[in-house]
């Protein structure tokens, strides 16, 4: 039984998508050689909330923070849209 999951562990996995089969899809899809050659999990971080929170907490590189502009939208029933956008974070500023 072990043995047998250790097996099913280091074997290459295929990558499994979904999507809507448009003719652009497909085509974008055919150029991804990465999604062709599938991937070998690593063996002790046995789902993707796994590898999340090691990633985070373990990660031998800092990461700088994500950094949002934020934008509101007047909508015409009096309601508030925001929108959050990405920007990169300037090497001068505090937060980098």
């Amino acid at each position: 039984f072990v043995w047998r999951y250790v097996a099913r562990l280091w074997r290459r996995q295929r990558v499994h998508l979904t999507y809507q089969p448009t003719p652009r899809n497909r085509r974008m899809l055919a150029r991804c050689a990465a999604l062709r050659a599938g991937y070998h999990p690593t063996p002790w971080l046995t789902n993707g909330h796994t590898n999340t929170i090691f990633g985070t907490r373990y990660r031998s590189k800092p990461r700088p923070p994500v950094v949002y502009d934020r934008e509101f939208l007047e909508a015409d029933d009096g309601g508030r849209i925001g929108l959050d956008w990405v920007t990169l974070p300037r090497r001068d500023r505090d937060d980098w």
